[in-house]
C-alpha cells in the first residue's frame, strides 16, 4: 500500500512543475510587451528571445497583426503610402 500512496503523491506533484511551458500572462501584460517592442517584427522578436513569446501573444489574440492592432499599433501601408 505504501508504494501506491507514494506514487499518488508523486503524480499529484508532477503537474506543478513547469517543463518547457511558458508562464501565463494577462492580456494587459502581453499588450504592454507588444507596445514596448513595437518597432520589432515577429522574426526579430523571436531572434532576440523576448518574453512573452510571439507564439503566446499570437495564440491569445489570434495572430501577430491582430495583437499589434489590439495594442494600438498602426501598421504602415506597403509601398510607403
Amino acid at each position: 500500500m505504501r508504494n501506491v500512496e507514494r506514487k499518488e503523491q508523486v503524480a499529484k506533484k508532477e503537474p506543478a512543475k513547469k517543463r518547457g511551458k511558458e508562464r501565463q500572462y494577462t492580456d494587459a501584460e502581453l499588450l504592454e510587451a507588444v507596445r514596448k517592442h513595437h518597432n520589432l517584427t515577429s522574426s526579430e522578436w523571436r531572434k532576440q528571445k523576448i518574453k512573452p513569446s510571439v507564439r503566446a501573444i499570437s495564440k491569445r489574440f489570434g495572430g501577430w497583426k491582430a495583437a499589434r492592432k489590439k495594442a494600438g499599433i498602426v501598421e504602415k501601408e506597403k509601398g510607403g503610402k
